[in-house]
């Protein structure tokens, strides 16, 4: 029998978070033989590839390949949609844990897919220990904003589907380092394809601890930013990038747009505060200057090709 759902979820060293996200597919509702499950190993160097292995040989609709060829998460999936049988094409990540209904909500929309909807649904952070570290505010704050990026008509990967219909009209992904989701996103409108928000279809995801992984996530994500300005543009559009990158640096605007969020939430404990303002303009400057720095290296590469 065919799946009417695919699941494609990119893996690359992800061994701590294989035993979670294998127990959020175990508790699906829907039934197995209507979905199946491909994670794209891109060339882990821990266990996680053989960790997944072991569920693999368990559980008939769920398997593991291999894809080395290049390096990203983006070319992971278009890798994997490759693989796949399904009609409706669903992406997650490793360090993600799907809702128990998640397929199943998404089994409740064959009608929207039909009718070539990309559909995109919530995504909760929530703390690895009792209560946030300021490292988990700062992320929960700044990414992952998926109802806010619905507002655009804008999704991300930790939780996105559509059709195979529309995947296939659109070539897939962009490879990117980042950002090739909400790419695709706009790329699907300005097909005409039609856009959802489901509050309602799930994905939790662990906020980011430390000071190391936030620094991995804004070096991903600037020079994703790079990428996208890069090819959705000529010269004007890049400068306007560019522009708009240089006075938000300058201006320490996510500092500014984050304040109210933590004050918020956490008003009487200052030294908290003061601890996440800093961090919010060290690591809003991180990314705005990266972000410029690999727009003059993308551009300086271009004009030497020419």
């Amino acid at each position: 029998m065919i799946p009417v759902v695919s699941v494609v979820i990119p893996n690359f060293n992800g061994a701590r978070f294989v035993q979670p996200m294998v127990e959020a597919l175990s508790r699906q509702t829907a039934k197995s033989e209507f979905w199946e499950a491909l994670v794209v190993d891109n060339g882990s160097t821990d266990n996680s590839i053989e960790m997944l292995g072991r569920y693999a040989s368990e559980s008939p609709n769920f398997a593991v390949v291999g894809f080395s060829d290049k390096r990203g998460s983006y070319a992971a999936r278009n890798f994997g949609v490759k693989r796949s049988r399904g009609r409706i094409l669903a992406f997650t990540d490793i360090d993600c844990r799907p809702h128990s209904n998640w397929i199943a909500k998404l089994i409740e929309h064959q009608s929207l897919f039909e009718e070539h909807y990309v559909v995109t649904g919530a995504v909760e952070f929530f703390s690895k220990g009792d209560r946030y570290n300021v490292f988990e505010w700062f992320d929960a704050c700044m990414f992952l904003k998926q109802e806010l990026a619905s507002r655009k008509c804008l999704g991300i990967t930790a939780n996105l589907a559509t059709s195979r219909a529309v995947f296939d009209r659109l070539n897939g992904f962009k490879e990117f380092t980042s950002g090739a989701d909400s790419d695709f996103c706009r790329r699907a409108r300005l097909a005409g394809f039609p856009f959802r928000y489901d509050r309602e279809l799930l994905v939790y995801h662990p906020a980011r601890s430390s000071f190391d992984e936030i620094i991995a996530k804004i070096d991903r994500v600037a020079f994703g930013l790079a990428e996208t300005a890069f090819s959705s543009g000529g010269r004007t559009h890049r400068l306007r990038v560019f522009c708009r990158h240089f006075v938000a640096l300058i201006s320490q605007l996510d500092a500014l747009r984050l304040l109210p969020k933590v004050l918020k939430r956490n008003p009487l404990e200052l030294a908290f505060v003061f601890r996440f303002v800093c961090l919010s303009v060290f690591f809003g400057t991180r990314i705005r200057w990266r972000a410029l720095k690999s727009l003059v290296k993308l551009s300086s590469r271009t004009e030497r090709h020419l």
